[in-house]
């Protein structure tokens, strides 16, 4: 695993464009970043000013309902 800043690759989800369109492409991301990420995922990125709003918004959906049905983040 190459070393990465993962809470910094996390941050760079913030780009024009950026959008979680299912809950698979959810999963997929979750998936690719718990392999990198040693503890919980930084939900303090999700509440801090995106410049692409609404991929925040899209961002801060997928992780309230995929959490209301699991124990995670």
């Amino acid at each position: 695993m190459p070393n990465l800043v993962w809470n910094e690759v996390v941050k760079e989800l913030d780009y024009t464009g950026f959008q979680i369109a299912s809950r698979a492409g959810f999963e997929l991301l979750i998936r690719g970043l718990s392999r990198g990420l040693s503890d919980v995922f930084p939900v303090d990125i999700l509440y801090s000013l995106w410049k692409n709003k609404e991929g925040q918004v899209f961002a801060s959906y997928w992780v309230v309902l995929y959490c209301s049905k699991k124990t995670c983040c």
